[in-house]
């Protein structure tokens, strides 16, 4: 992924995203993710909170896209990229504190 810029931290931090995956036989899963947010100037991350189809779409080897959108602005963002489970270290301490935090 490319460096993301102002406006898109500014669209992450204030708009609903969605993301996207898919089945290994090709069957979408899109729903919105509270918990998406920026993690760092390339990489986007989100807390897994159900446990659901799009876990399991990641843990067989599905890309991810990611849309954000001011509808009023008629503006918006795609993101695409292939996700990376974390079930230990720093990425996955830090959601557990975002977690912790949020509720």
């Amino acid at each position: 992924m490319n460096e993301l810029n102002d406006e898109m931290k500014k669209m992450l931090a204030k708009q609903l995203p969605v993301q996207a995956t898919s089945s290994p036989s090709g069957v979408p899963d899109i729903g919105p993710k509270r918990s998406l947010r920026l993690y760092d100037d390339r990489t986007l991350i989100y807390n897994e909170n159900t446990g659901g189809q799009t876990l399991q779409n990641i843990k067989e080897g599905s890309k991810m896209a990611v849309v954000v959108i001011d509808r009023e602005a008629l503006d918006g963002y795609r993101f695409v990229g292939t996700p990376e489970l974390f079930l230990t270290g720093k990425p996955f301490d830090e959601a557990l504190a975002f977690a912790e935090k949020t509720g």
